[in-house]
């Protein structure tokens, strides 16, 4: 670890638990020394409704939706900032359980790294957002099929 980094001790993490972090060294390495291989089952339950929520959130969402609305709708569903829930978002996309309609997901297709970012659409903010969730719109919805069904 670089001295520039600030180490990540395990009571910070915990304080920290519930919130979705951008991965860096430090905080994985942190929740690995942290991981003792057992599901807290109150975690568990808990991880669960915070999903149900955000996948609530997003469904209630009109069909004209786009990122900025995809984004909101996660305000207050758990504890974050702009940057974080974009992140979440992004990887439910990496996923396939956000689908953008013509742009498979990583998880139903192989997509090379040049031809995901040379796929971009043509409003500027979009293109900050990683593919395939930069074509998100709320007509594309959720796919539950690419969701955990918690058995």
């Amino acid at each position: 670890m670089r001295e520039s980094e600030d180490a990540v001790t395990s009571e910070c993490l915990a304080s920290d638990a519930f919130w979705f972090r951008p991965i860096n060294i430090p905080w994985a390495s942190a929740a690995v020394e942290r991981f003792d291989g057992a599901d807290d089952g109150h975690d568990v339950r808990r991880g669960r409704a915070v999903l149900e929520d955000i996948v609530d959130a997003i469904r209630s969402l009109p069909e004209s939706a786009q990122l900025t609305e995809l984004n909101a709708a996660l305000i207050g569903k758990l504890k974050s900032n702009k940057l974080e829930r974009t992140v979440l978002l992004e990887a439910l996309g990496y996923a396939g359980a956000l689908p953008a309609d013509g742009y498979p997901s990583y998880a139903t297709e192989f997509v090379s790294f040049d031809d995901a970012n040379t796929r971009m659409p043509s409003q500027f903010y979009k293109k900050e957002w990683a593919y395939p969730v930069r074509f998100w719109t709320g007509v594309d919805g959720v796919d539950p099929a690419r969701l955990p069904t918690g058995e």
